[in-house]
């Protein structure tokens, strides 16, 4: 059960990462408004806002509550926060990492400013929701 819930926590937080730098200039991810259709709809102009997703998992005797929130801005800039907190503990962690972002209909390549490798997550709009937005099949809720 730590096995999968770990995985969990790596995917919401993670993504994919690549051997090198590419995507935020192009390659290879689209440049914005440009590419195949992604399915869902929407596209990467859609993103700017902030999003949530909660998970609430058990581990071990313990409750976790862990909250991501992506705030992607007009101008290409993003930062990702990450709050867990454990009822058996009684304390709650947190860490935000800033980065930059593009997109194009269907992936965002995201490189964080503390690192060196671009890291590539799928998204999209289910059913054209303006409110609604996977990131590699998580769903996070526009809070602003």
């Amino acid at each position: 059960m730590v096995a999968g819930a770990c995985g969990l926590l790596i995917a919401a937080c993670g993504g994919d990462q690549k051997a090198s730098p590419t995507g935020l200039a192009g390659d290879p991810v689209t440049p914005p408004g440009q590419g195949g259709g992604g399915g869902g709809g929407g596209g990467p102009d859609q993103l700017v806002g902030q999003w949530l997703n909660t998970l609430i998992l058990e581990l071990s005797g313990d409750f976790q509550r862990i909250e991501t929130t992506w705030v992607f801005g007009g101008d290409g800039n993003c930062s990702r926060t990450v709050e867990t907190f454990s009822v058996l503990e009684d304390r709650l962690r947190f860490s935000r990492r800033s980065c930059t972002y593009q997109a194009n209909t269907r992936q965002l390549a995201i490189l964080y400013s503390d690192a060196q490798e671009t890291v590539h997550f799928d998204f999209s709009f289910p059913q054209f929701s303006r409110d609604l937005l996977l990131i590699d099949q998580f769903r996070f809720h526009r809070i602003f």
